[in-house]
């Protein structure tokens, strides 16, 4: 009477997105109860039967993808991509039965020994068994969540008392990166608790989905996995990063020692479709070089032809990056200001030609 199981809880595990996660390694969680309750009455034909529970046997067995993981109320267990959990349970109870039947007898015999009344005793006649078997089932789909987070940091630059490094990271749900008086960190859950199974109160911890970034004494751009970061001081370089299950600690090491880079122009200011000659360093290395819309790969110098409103040259060098900046004259602010400076010396002229004539006549 009264039974019931219930797959509990997968261990570790978290919800995410109405699925299941786990591991892929840990214990499952399963619970049951019942009653034997014991039959009351008398069968047919008896005067009188007797029950009494010989017998009770509850058979747990935990299944994983339909193979054969355990048969205690906590298991463990260890598998990958969908996990198919299963529990059955089995219950047998035997019950021994002792059956009376009523047995007529003489109950009063005359002078000469003969019965002249009969009456009913009620008297064993016989034993037997009876087995009730009961066949409960629960089941539980999780989804095995590890990613492979494979973090890289390196220095790219390095000017002054600035460290300049870039962090490329995915498949995080959370990293920090750690310096003697820096960090960078970036969490993309908050978790609570879901509770089920009342009056039993079941919690299965429940994680949402928010984005947040936090940073100390440290400046940082994001381009989708990267993370280019300045920092003044590198010493104790360190980077933590997690999933829902675990952490991983590794050290890191933002020694700069990369050539010098420059941008050197045979002049600063140029007239539109004038040649720039850009003088490029590190000497005999290949570099790319922007200029507006245009790009080259180079090295040691290169040429463009000025044009209006472009006025910066960038080279780039792996995951470094410089720019200089020159001037290139507008022809039309140059002729609008060389025609007011012409009017504006006409009508100079024409005020003091005025001014002499009518001073002339008072």
């Amino acid at each position: 009477k009264d039974a019931w199981m219930k797959i509990i809880s997968i261990m570790p595990s978290v919800m995410s997105k109405d699925k299941l996660l786990t591991s892929g390694i840990g214990s499952i969680q399963t619970a049951y109860n019942y009653r034997i309750e014991v039959p009351s009455g008398t069968d047919g034909g008896d005067c009188r039967t007797d029950y009494s529970v010989r017998g009770n046997n509850a058979m747990l067995r935990v299944y994983l993808n339909d193979n054969l993981a355990g048969t205690s109320t906590l298991t463990d267990f260890q598998g990958s991509n969908i996990l198919d959990f299963k529990a059955k349970l089995q219950i047998q109870s035997t019950i021994e039965v002792k059956h009376y039947r009523n047995s007529r007898e003489c109950c009063y015999h005359n002078y000469y020994e003969r019965c002249t009344s009969y009456c009913d005793n009620c008297r064993y006649s016989g034993t037997d068994t009876r087995v009730d078997e009961l066949n409960l089932e629960d089941g539980k789909v999780a989804y095995q969540h590890w990613p492979l987070i494979k973090p890289k940091i390196r220095a790219v630059d390095n000017y002054r008392d600035t460290h300049v490094g870039i962090l490329n990271i995915s498949n995080f749900d959370a990293f920090k990166l750690l310096f003697e008086n820096s960090s960078l960190a970036q969490f993309n859950y908050y978790y609570d608790a879901e509770i089920s199974m009342q009056p039993y109160n079941v919690l299965t911890l429940r994680a949402n989905n928010f984005t947040r970034k936090n940073s100390g004494n440290l400046n940082f751009q994001q381009v989708n996995s990267s993370y280019k970061f300045y920092v003044s001081n590198a010493k104790g370089c360190k980077i933590i990063f997690y999933n829902h299950f675990n952490k991983w600690e590794q050290d890191c090491n933002l020694k700069f020692d990369f050539p010098e880079m420059s941008i050197e122009t045979d002049k600063n200011q140029y007239n539109p479709k004038e040649i720039i000659s850009v003088t490029l360093e590190p000497k005999n290395t290949l570099v790319q070089v922007r200029y507006g819309s245009e790009k080259k790969s180079a090295q040691n110098e290169v040429q463009f032809e000025a044009k209006t409103d472009n006025n910066k040259i960038t080279v780039s060098l792996n995951d470094r990056e410089i720019e200089k900046v020159i001037h290139v004259k507008n022809e039309d602010t140059w002729n609008f200001a060389m025609n007011f400076g012409v009017f504006s010396s006409l009508i100079y002229a024409i005020y003091f030609a005025i001014k002499k004539f009518w001073g002339a006549l008072l």
